[in-house]
Order: structure tokens, then sequence, then C-alpha cells
């Protein structure tokens, strides 16, 4: 979500983005965490979390967002992995 990255449009779906690359929000994560998360759960929920904002009108600063939401879900608890397992 840099220069190099598109953003995504209104309507659009994160599979809409097959080329969008997570990996840098997916580090900055892990660092942010101690390396406590394994990427691949992070990966799970950074996924999760892109799709809340997928419909965003201002795209500007969606990966700080994303980045911080990420975050705050790993530290509480609050993740895609509990949230199905309460189902």
């Amino acid at each position: 979500m840099n220069g190099n990255t598109p953003a995504m449009e209104p309507g659009a779906t994160a599979s809409s983005y097959p080329d969008w690359d997570m990996e840098p929000v997916v580090e900055q994560v892990w660092k942010d965490l101690g390396g406590t998360i394994t990427r691949p759960a992070i990966r799970l929920e950074l996924t999760d979390v892109i799709l809340s904002f997928e419909r965003a009108p201002v795209q500007t600063f969606v990966p700080i967002f994303l980045r911080r939401r990420t975050v705050e879900r790993l530290r509480t608890g609050s993740t895609v992995a509990t949230r199905k397992e309460q189902d």
C-alpha cells in the first residue's frame, strides 16, 4: 500500500486485487507484536481486516488503519480464529 501498490476502489473485493502485496504490513505487525504471532496468523487476520476497509472512500490512510486494527485484534485475542471457535 505504498506508491507501487494499487489502492482498492469502492465496491471492490480483496480478491479483485491479487497483486496487492500485504507482506510489508504483515512484517510491521509481526515486529509490533515482537514476533509472538506467526506470519500466517497475521495474514489471516489482516485479510479479514482488509475486507472492512474495501469500501473506504479515501484510501490514503488505510494501511495505517489496517496495521492498527490487526495489531489490536491480535493483542486482545479478538481474532478470526477465536470468533470462529465461538460460533
